[in-house]
């Protein structure tokens, strides 16, 4: 969400020109045309004046915040969503192994999101992560926030923990793949210009010996 700070005008001076008419109303007569023109100029005045006396007061509210493309919109909103998610289970589950996974989890998750956000032809790329890798990882770790508390009861429960625990290392190792490849196209581009670059260099300097060498 955006903070803007907005006016938020009085009804006091409305309620005034209501007043004007209807005090004017109930002590002078209102039937001809020209009997219009005293109350609308009472009535201008008397919004002029409520207008300085009351001038409204300034509030800040949140609006939401949009790029004007669709899809973007909503990949952002789900975004922040599960960015707030990931928070909420990490003070949930206090162990400390897990707690930093999903800190870097937290870390990997926002780097992803922003640099669609900037980028948006980049937002093909995680649909597979937002559709499926992001929302299952999720709900492993709410399980695990419910049950971690019935582990020592149950050994199928402990057991059941010990494995989103150790599939952690993956998850971590599936993220960080899917933000290098975010960067996949824009690595190929310097590798490219690298190259390039150090192919003409390279002709530069055998050219200048050819020269040296002439002479």
């Amino acid at each position: 969400m955006l903070k803007k700070t907005v006016v938020r005008q009085s009804a006091i001076p409305i309620l005034g020109i209501g007043a004007v008419w209807l005090l004017y109303g109930l002590i002078f007569p209102l039937y001809r045309p020209w009997h219009l023109l005293f109350p609308i100029l009472l009535s201008i005045g008397a919004f002029l004046i409520l207008k300085k006396i009351f001038p409204g007061r300034s509030i800040t509210v949140e609006v939401p915040e949009t790029t004007g493309n669709e899809a973007l919109d909503a990949m952002i909103l789900e975004g922040k969503q599960a960015l707030k998610k990931i928070r909420d289970l990490n003070r949930a589950i206090p162990d400390e192994k897990l707690s930093a996974q999903m800190d870097e989890m937290e870390d990997l998750t926002g780097k992803i999101f922003e640099t669609v956000r900037e980028d948006p032809g980049k937002l093909p790329q995680i649909r597979r992560f937002m559709n499926y890798y992001l929302p299952t990882t999720l709900k492993l770790l709410e399980q695990y926030s419910v049950l971690q508390d019935r582990a020592k009861q149950s050994g199928n429960v402990s057991q059941a923990l010990g494995k989103i625990e150790g599939a952690m290392d993956t998850i971590l190792s599936a993220f960080r793949r899917q933000l290098d490849g975010l960067y996949q196209k824009e690595v190929v581009d310097i590798t490219a210009d690298v190259q390039v670059l150090e192919q003409m260099l390279a002709s530069q300097d055998w050219n200048t010996k050819e020269k040296t060498q002439t002479k």
